[in-house]
Order: structure tokens, then sequence, then C-alpha cells
């Protein structure tokens, strides 16, 4: 099989390394967080990122690559500088303010899913229109639970 290169390889990688990022940024809310009602509704958007990167990694194998050797090697990933932000305030933060910090992360994620919905390569729509529902829920979860914490 080809190994997925260009653009295209490019923007699949980065948006598996941002699903990735998004489960560590989960794991890492969900040690953080003390209401267990939170705790809940983390742990289904949790899941729906881990879906999702799971997901991707089949199609980058299909086209010939390791996902997981280079998750590494995307720059920028959405999901990383939230994830790298709880890890160096855990225990410092309040629910809510997680929770604030989660909901912006599905904000970007949104966006890099609705570009890939724009775009013009038949690969990239097709995985795009295969997950933004997904997204899309983890979004409005995320989005009414931070919300309800106003």
């Amino acid at each position: 099989m080809q190994m997925t290169s260009g653009i295209t390889g490019t923007k699949l990688i980065d948006l598996f390394s941002g699903e990735i990022s998004a489960v560590e940024a989960y794991c890492q809310a969900i040690e953080n967080v003390k209401n267990p009602k939170i705790v809940a509704i983390l742990q289904e958007t949790h899941n729906g990122h881990a879906m999702r990167a799971n997901s991707l990694a089949k199609t980058l194998r299909a086209l010939g690559n390791e996902p997981y050797n280079l998750a590494g090697e995307a720059a920028g990933a959405a999901w990383s500088a939230f994830s790298e932000f709880l890890q160096s305030n855990l225990g410092k933060l309040a629910d809510k303010q997680t929770v604030a910090i989660l909901e912006e992360g599905e904000d970007q994620g949104m966006a890099q899913y609705r570009n890939m919905l724009a775009d013009s390569d038949p690969l990239l729509r097709q995985v795009a229109r295969d997950l933004f529902p997904q997204q899309e829920s983890t979004h409005n979860i995320m989005r009414d639970l931070k919300l309800s914490l106003v």
C-alpha cells in the first residue's frame, strides 16, 4: 500500500493527533474534576474522541501508515495545548474552568472538521462526513455542560 503523503496525509495525521490529544486532555480532566455528574459526561465525551481516533487510525493504516508513529510528528494539533495546560494545572482548576477549556478545544475540533468537509480531496471530505456528526455531538454536550455551569 502507498504511504499517505502530501496535504491529504498531513491533514489526516493532524486530525488523528488532535483526537489523541483530546483523549489525553479528557483523561486529565476526569482526574481533576470533583463533581461525579460532570465526570460521567467527560467520560462520555472522552469515549467519543477515542472512537474517532480509532476510526482515523484504521484509515491511516489502510493507506499504509502506522498512525501512532506519525502522531507525534503532527505539528500544532489543536488539542495539544489544552492537554498540556490541563496537565500543568491539575488540581488547581475549578470544574467550571476545566469544562470551559475542554469546550474551547471542542470549538477547535469543530473548525478542523468543517474545514475538511469543504476540502477538495474526496478522501478528506468522506472522513469528515463520517466523523463530523460525532464531533458535533461531543461539541454540543460540552457546550451545554459549560452553559449549565454559569
